[in-house]
C-alpha cells in the first residue's frame, strides 16, 4: 500500500512539474510572439512614416514643377502676343555695311567706325543685300528662331538687321528683340543698355514703352526697387494707353 502511495505521489509531482514547464513554455511563446509582433508593428509604422514623407516631397516637387510650367507657358504666351502684334513693314535703307564684331558688347551697338566703304564694283550687290525683301525675310527668320527658343541664333539675326539697316522701319523692333535675348539669358547689364538704345535711338518707336518696362524689371531683378518703381510710374504717365503701362500698373500693385 505504501508503495502505491509513493508511486502516486511521484506521478503527481511529475505531472505538476510537466504542467509547470508547459505553462512556462506557453508564457515564453507569448512573450516571443508579442515581441515579434511589436517589432513588425514598429517596422510597419516606420514604413508608413517614410511613405508619408516621400508623398509630401513628391507633392512639393510636383507643385514646383507645375509652377515652372505655368511660368514657361505665361512667358511664351506673352512672347507670342507681342510677336503677333508686330507690323512687318520695312522701307529701303541706304546705309554702309558695318563689319559685325564677335565681341559681346557689339550685340548692343553696331560698329560704325570700321564700316566698309562700298566701291563701284560691289555697290549694286550691297544694295541688294539691303532691299526691303531681304530685311523683311531676315526679320521674319529671326522672329521664328526666337519663337523656337534658339535665342543665340535669333540675336545674331537681329544684330545683322541693326548693323546693316539701322534706319529701316524694322530696326527698332530688331533692337528691342536683340535686347530681349540678352534679358532671357539674364545678362542684365547688357540687356539694360540694349533696351536703353531703343529709347535713345528710336524715340518714336512703339517699342519704347516695352523697353521702359523691361528696364524697370531689370532694376527690380538687380535689387534696385526704388528706381524700378520710378521707371514704372514714368511709363504709366508717358504712355498711359499702352499695354506696357497696364503691366507696369500690375507690377506696382504687387509691390504695395
Amino acid at each position: 500500500m505504501q508503495i502505491i502511495v509513493a508511486i502516486l505521489l511521484v506521478f503527481t509531482a511529475t505531472s505538476s512539474h510537466a504542467d509547470s514547464v508547459k505553462e512556462r513554455l506557453s508564457r515564453l511563446e507569448q512573450q516571443l510572439s508579442s515581441k515579434a509582433y511589436m517589432e513588425i508593428w514598429q517596422s510597419v509604422e516606420q514604413l508608413r512614416h517614410e511613405v508619408r514623407n516621400l508623398r509630401g516631397e513628391l507633392e512639393q516637387q510636383s507643385y514646383q514643377l507645375q509652377q515652372l510650367q505655368e511660368q514657361q507657358k505665361q512667358f511664351h504666351s506673352n512672347l507670342d502676343q507681342r510677336l503677333s502684334t508686330l507690323e512687318h513693314a520695312a522701307t529701303t535703307s541706304s546705309t554702309d555695311i558695318s563689319e559685325p564684331s564677335a565681341d559681346t558688347e557689339q550685340l548692343i551697338q553696331p560698329n560704325t567706325e570700321n564700316s566698309i566703304q562700298p566701291d563701284q564694283s560691289t555697290d549694286s550687290d550691297q544694295e541688294n543685300d539691303l532691299d526691303t525683301a531681304s530685311i523683311q525675310s531676315m526679320y521674319d527668320e529671326a522672329l521664328q528662331t526666337l519663337r523656337s527658343g534658339h535665342y543665340d541664333d535669333a540675336s545674331v539675326l537681329f544684330k545683322k538687321i541693326v548693323t546693316h539697316a539701322p534706319n529701316s522701319d524694322l530696326a527698332d523692333n530688331a533692337q528691342y528683340w536683340l535686347a530681349e535675348t540678352l534679358y532671357i539669358h539674364r545678362n542684365f547689364d547688357l540687356a539694360a543698355s540694349a533696351f536703353q538704345r531703343v529709347i535713345s535711338h528710336y524715340p518714336d518707336s512703339p517699342k519704347v514703352p516695352d523697353a521702359l518696362l523691361k528696364i524697370a524689371y531689370i532694376q527690380f531683378e538687380t535689387n534696385n526697387a526704388a528706381s524700378g518703381q520710378k521707371q514704372l510710374q514714368r511709363l504709366i504717365k508717358d504712355y498711359p494707353d499702352s499695354s506696357a503701362a497696364r503691366l507696369a500698373q500690375q507690377r506696382l500693385n504687387q509691390n504695395r
